[in-house]
This record gives C-alpha cells, structure tokens and sequence, in this order.
C-alpha cells in the first residue's frame, strides 16, 4: 500500500471539504500504520468538523504523543497541538485547551495567532487576569492585529467594564472593518447604553459571526424593510431563545398594520400562547413544512426596520395572554384562598450559569416573607447541581405542558420574583409587577445603570453590585418584599 499517496489523495478531497470520501482513506493509512501522526491528527480534525469533540480528541492525543511523521520535524507536532486544543474548546475542556496551546508556543513561540488562542482559553478556563496581561501583551507586540483587541474588549465586557470593553472593539474594527465578532460585540456596548440608531443596525453583524446560535434568514426569499406589504405574506420567525421570543413578539401589531398576512414560526412550547397577540394571522413550528411567503424577517430584527428608540419602544401591556379557559383553569388550580401569591424562577439554562441563583438562597426570601405570602415554583428546568425546589414553593410545574399554561400559572400570581429567563420575559409582557434578579454583566437588553426597564413597564431591576455576590441581591429583594406587603 502506497501510504503517501493515500494521504496526499485523502488531504486533497478534506481540502476541497469532502469528508465523507476523505475519512476512509485516511482510516486506511492507520490500517497499514497505526502511529501514523498526520493520518490521526486529519482523522481526529474529521471528527471535530463533524460535531464530534471525543472521538476528535482521542484521535488527537494519540496524534501528539505519537510525534510527528518522519522527516517532518517540530513544526507538524505544533500544529497538531493547536487542532488538539481547538478539539479541547469544542469539548468545553478549556484548562486542557490552554494547556495544548502552551505546548505550541514551546514548540513555535513566536507564533502570535497561538499566543492569541492560548489568552482566550484562559479566560474561559477562569484565569482572567493572565489571560488579560496576556491579551494587552500582544497587542504591544502586534499592534495591527485585529483579535486580541476584540478578544481583550469581550473579556472586559463579561467583567462590566463596558467602557474600555467600546474603546478595544472600536479599535478592532478599524483595523479590521469586517471583523464580524468585533462589530457584534460593539452592538452589544451600543445597545446596553441605549445607543439603538447605531446598534440596531450594527446588530445585524450577528449573521456573519462565525457559529452564531440564532437561525439565519433562509436564502432564496427577501428580508423586509419595513415597506408597505400590500397583502403580502411576512413570516416572522424566533431566531434565538424562547425568551428573545416572547419580548420582540410585540412587534407583530405593527408589522400586520403595514397591510400584510403575519406567519409566525416559534418552537413548539410558544405556539399557543403566540396565538394570543394582535396581529397574528398563523403560527408554525420549525418542523412544520414550510408555507409559502414573500418577505421574511428574524424577530430581533424588527427593532432596526421599525426605527426603534428608547422612547419609543413599543411598551404597552399586556401584549401576551395565555387563552380565558387556560386562566380560569389555573386560577382554579392555585385556589382562591385570600393570600399573596408569588412565583419564583431561580435558575436558567447552562448556557449561561452566571444568571442562576442557588436554590439555598432563595430560600432566604421564602423564610423571611411577611404572613400570608405563598410562593410558587415557575421553574421548569433547573441545572443537574440545583438541589431542587426549596421548602416552602407549591411546585406545580410538572402539569404545565407549554408556555400558555407558564401564563396561565403566572396570570394567578400577584407577583413574579424572577431571574433573566423567560418566565420573567412572560410576566412582564403580561404586564405583571415583576422583580428580575440580575447578574453583575446583564445582558444589553436591560441596559446601563438603571433599576426599571422601558421594555416592560411593570418590571423593577435588581442588579448585582459585584460579580457573583447573588447574596445581596436576595437581601434587598426580601427586605423590599417585606416593606412592601407591610403597605398592603
């Protein structure tokens, strides 16, 4: 079996992004040659590009402890660290991706895109302030390098230093005025200062960010612009999270009044509930097969074509009502005892657990709250850690089957006491008196320094005063309880 040529024709279709045909070639090459560490390494980079960090990283690790090929020095085996570590990234192993890109720079220490790589992995990894000194470092070095001012700026960004976060990104945008990561991020800045002319139309940089989570616009059909429709069908659909959703829905009534036929597409656990707004002609799911439209828009994209500004967000509520059957057969759930009632949501997703509230400090709330306040649980997921509903919630969750029953629960409440999630997205939009309990770094959406917020109108905001320190904020959100029910 002639191995190089076997490699060089396997090399050849993974160039051309033929991954189905190059992958048993290069299996054939480890048949013949299992120490084979350039056939394990583009076997291993295979699997990565499939969506496969394990097996990608067992491919790797054996790939770099095998050394490289024959005659092909150093340099090889520093590549093969850096696919390694980017294997690390995708697993989520960001010590161990680090860890491989420090091998690299052993092996190539000048190479500044390396260097650059390594900072990020320690900043996801905790090492914040290494990875910061490492950042300012080479961009000393490397003045006109684009990626350690964004990268730098984002860092700062996490810490609420949004200042310095704007000034870094603006000037990775001029060395780079394509640079989708920095114009995104500076959107971000915009938009959390209020800035919306020019963030909303930076914002729509999110398509080109490499691996952004939202859905982009399908091809074929044309985005509107905010002309007139003429009976034309638009569809609307959820681009990002279920809570993104539920807060740009409110746009449907000014969209419909441009003369067209509203189609919404929305995950399955929205469907009922978005059939409740003004304006809704239709609403799909993903799955559903495709219906025929003109123009298509992602909902976070209405703000830019509606030429939104602070003041003139469109605030009133309630905007979102689970169906009158759905009411009366929660209200008849929760009872009708004469008693304040309350829900609680204290944990989000794990995409972002700095907004989660261990379970043990909401209990705090719940063991200091006035006679005659009863608490219910809102919370339908909750992390593998959390060790459950506190003592003290009435936890009903397990009968509600989507977000018209979430409504129908919430719409019994008096109050919801809520972190960043959805259901605080819901209570809000149902026009509901709603505490959010907020993370040091928010996201935009609640903008800079303020304790209210011009989306929703009944919301008050209760920010951490330093990163992680949840303790306060549970604090204030029991001792305002407690002041306000000894008003009612």
């Amino acid at each position: 079996m002639d191995v190089d040529r076997l490699m060089k024709e396997a090399q050849q279709l993974h160039q051309r992004g033929d991954l189905r045909r190059a992958e048993p070639l290069y299996r054939q090459v480890l048949a013949e040659r299992p120490d084979h560490a350039e056939a394990l390494n583009m076997l291993g980079l295979v699997a990565l590009q499939c969506g496969q960090p394990q097996a990608a990283i067992e491919l790797m690790e054996r790939s770099v402890g095998v050394g490289a090929p024959a005659g092909t020095g150093a340099s090889r085996v520093f590549y093969h660290y850096n696919n390694l570590a980017e294997a690390y990234k995708a697993a989520r192993r960001y010590a161990d991706a680090a860890r491989a890109f420090e091998r690299s720079l052993e092996l190539a220490p000048e190479d500044y895109q390396t260097r650059h790589s390594l900072a990020v992995a320690l900043d996801r990894a905790g090492e914040h302030e290494r990875a910061a000194e490492m950042l300012r470092g080479l961009i000393q070095a490397v003045p006109d390098y684009p990626k350690p001012y964004m990268s730098l700026g984002a860092a700062l960004e996490k810490q609420a230093r949004y200042a310095e976060a704007l000034e870094l990104l603006e000037r990775a945008v001029a060395l780079d005025p394509q640079y989708s990561r920095a114009r995104h991020g500076r959107a971000g800045v915009w938009l959390r200062y209020g800035d919306f002319e020019r963030g909303w139309a930076e914002y729509e940089w999110r398509w080109r960010v490499p691996g952004f989570p939202g859905r982009p616009p399908r091809p074929g059909i044309p985005l509107w612009n905010g002309e007139d429709l003429g009976g034309r069908t638009i569809l609307l659909y959820a681009e990002q999270g279920l809570g993104d959703t539920i807060q740009f829905i409110r746009y449907v009534p000014q969209v419909a009044a441009r003369g067209g036929w509203v189609l919404v597409e929305t995950p399955a656990p929205l469907v009922r509930l978005v059939r409740s707004v003004e304006g809704v002609s239709d609403v799909v799911t993903p799955e559903e097969a495709p219906r025929a439209y003109q123009v298509q828009l992602p909902l976070l994209s209405l703000p830019r074509v509606m030429g939104t500004r602070i003041e003139t967000i469109p605030n009133r509520v309630p905007y979102l009502a689970p169906p009158a059957d759905v009411v009366t057969q929660w209200a008849a759930r929760v009872g009708y005892e004469p008693t304040v009632k309350i829900g609680l949501c204290w944990a989000g997703g794990r995409s972002q657990p700095h907004r989660s509230i261990p379970s043990v400090l909401m209990s705090r709330i719940i063991e200091n709250a006035p006679a005659g306040v009863r608490f219910y649980s809102l919370q339908k997921d909750r992390p593998a850690e959390d060790p459950g509903t506190p003592a003290g919630v009435v936890d009903l969750m397990g009968e509600v089957t989507d977000f018209a029953d979430t409504a129908g629960l919430i719409a019994a409440m008096d109050r919801v006491i809520s972190i960043d999630t959805a259901a605080a997205h819901l209570a809000g939009a149902m026009g509901k008196p709603t505490w959010v309990m907020l993370a040091h770094h928010a996201d935009w959406r609640w903008l800079d320094g303020r304790e209210d917020s011009p989306w929703y109108p009944t919301m008050r905001l209760f920010k951490q005063e330093h990163a992680g320190d949840w303790d306060s904020v549970v604090e204030r959100v029991k001792d305002e309880l407690g002041a306000q029910m000894r008003k009612t």
